[in-house]
This record gives structure tokens, sequence and C-alpha cells, in this order.
């Protein structure tokens, strides 16, 4: 997952329903600071990459994927965040 979180976009899985997307699960949210495997469930339409959270992950990297404060404190499921292609 390679994305620049400044270009965030937060949404909500009504924003993104009429969409149509087809989620995957992705576990290959391998990051710098550790090595442990993180869920996410992933989405694109060709020109946004599209991220929903399964469960919380106290990294820093989980956190800025999603703008998640820290310790994950408004951490919501139905989150969806998309960043261009």
């Amino acid at each position: 997952m390679s994305v620049k979180y400044e270009n965030c976009e937060e949404l909500t899985l009504g924003d993104v329903s009429e969409l149509g997307l087809t989620w995957i699960r992705n576990k290959e949210g391998r990051t710098l600071s550790s090595s442990i495997n993180w869920e996410v469930d992933w989405a694109t339409d060709g020109t946004y990459q599209y991220f929903k959270p399964v469960k919380k992950i106290y990294q820093i990297e989980f956190e800025m994927l999603f703008n998640f404060q820290m310790s994950c404190r408004d951490f919501d499921v139905n989150k969806v965040v998309r960043y261009p292609m």
C-alpha cells in the first residue's frame, strides 16, 4: 500500500455504497515499525483506492492511513478513506 497521507479523503460506507465496489481483505499492512500484518478492506474504482478498517490496530501507520487520533480513539469500522491511484 503506497499512499500519500495528505491526499486522504474521509467517507462513510453510505458515501461509497452507490459505487458498487468489490472489497478485498488485504493482509499486507506490514509496516516499518512492526513486522505484524494488519488487515484492512481494500477496493478500487480505477481512479481511487478505498480502504476501510477491520479492527483497531495501535500503530502509527494504521492511524495515519485512516486519519484516526492517537490510540484509535475515534475508531469507526464504517469509516472509509480514499486516495488517488
